[in-house]
């Protein structure tokens, strides 16, 4: 049994998504699909954007074990740092995006899937200005960069491996801000599994500027931190690309080239949204929606969900799925203004 068609209670008029398969997932994991599809879809809806579709619902599902309610809260909270950073409408071969690529500050190494660690991201810390660029570009950048190789189910799977080179780097160089909205992207806004953060060759200064942002971070994220000398005790250098000691053949130009045509057939497949409207709330008048235009309540979810009398989640806990949600979606402000919010059990 595919799993897919596993009874669940819709609202009268509701649409059900599309029952997809996918030779990755199993029976719980497919019927986990279809709750988040069902649950964005309906918020997508009222926010008057496109639905989204089943490699969507996997890549953040994927992130979050499986668990809709987190999925749910780290779609909406990468939906806002979308907005934030200007990516529905990007240009990767001109402007400076195009600047920031080349110059190979960020890049990531996909391996083949048998190989481990399926993916390594790299930020040469060294080669930052931060006289010459801007926050907005570097994030974009990096962005860019994950959406083509979260495209590899494997590393969707087994998740991203940071290397946070700062080799050769001066105080002049450090950028904490960006550092700061780094880490809070991986932690928060980004659908990847973040497996290990190695930062390489701390100088002595760095201590400070990591106690300062240490409890904004989540438990299991420090976790994974690791302030390190040597690389290739870590990872196996047939993973490492020869600037830092290792001995795979990897060229950060065809990378860029790669993220550029995977960019491309996005567009193809997936035509920009419009614009979104911003939030309305209850007291707005009809003049000010327009004809036709339903209120929208000024909330983490539409009011369509906060009103379902069934929710579409198991009752095993002392409070709803939604106001869980509620409590912990982060919104479009608390993420510019650098907020993080408590570590989840």
């Amino acid at each position: 049994s595919s799993g897919i068609n596993a009874e669940w209670p819709l609202r009268p008029g509701r649409k059900m998504a599309s029952e997809p398969t996918h030779q990755h997932l199993n029976a719980t994991e497919q019927q986990k699909v279809i709750e988040f599809l069902n649950w964005v879809n309906v918020m997508q809806e009222q926010g008057g954007q496109p639905p989204v579709n089943m490699k969507c619902a996997v890549k953040f599902l994927s992130a979050r074990k499986f668990d809709v309610t987190r999925a749910i809260t780290l779609f909406r909270n990468h939906e806002a740092l979308r907005d934030q950073y200007r990516l529905r409408d990007i240009n990767p071969i001109g402007g400076s995006l195009k600047d920031e690529l080349d110059s190979g500050k960020f890049t990531i190494i996909v391996n083949p899937e048998t190989d481990e660690p399926q993916a390594l991201a790299i930020f040469t810390a060294r080669k930052h200005n931060i006289h010459t660029a801007s926050h907005e570009a570097v994030m974009k950048c990096i962005i860019f960069q994950l959406d083509c190789a979260m495209q590899n189910i494997g590393v969707q799977r087994k998740g991203l491996t940071l290397v946070y080179d700062m080799t050769g780097s001066s105080f002049a160089q450090f950028d904490y801000t960006l550092s700061r909205k780094l880490l809070q992207l991986l932690q928060d806004g980004y659908p990847a599994r973040l497996k290990k953060v190695y930062i390489l060759k701390a100088p002595l200064w760095f201590k400070g500027p990591l106690k300062i942002v240490s409890p904004f971070l989540k438990r299991k994220f420090l976790e994974r931190l690791r302030l390190i000398e040597n690389i290739s005790q870590h990872l196996n250098e047939t993973y490492l690309p020869d600037n830092l000691g290792g001995n795979r053949k990897f060229c950060h130009s065809d990378w860029v080239m790669q993220c550029i045509e995977c960019y491309k057939r996005s567009i193809e497949d997936n035509p920009p949204p419009p614009p979104r409207p911003p939030p309305l709330t209850e007291t707005s008048t009809a003049a000010q929606c327009g004809d036709g235009v339903p209120l929208i309540r000024t909330s983490s979810l539409p009011a369509a969900v906060l009103n379902s009398e069934v929710p579409p989640f198991k009752r095993n806990r002392k409070h709803s799925p939604t106001s869980d949600l509620r409590d912990r979606v982060m919104s479009t402000h608390e993420i510019v203004e650098g907020i993080i919010e408590p570590a989840i059990p």
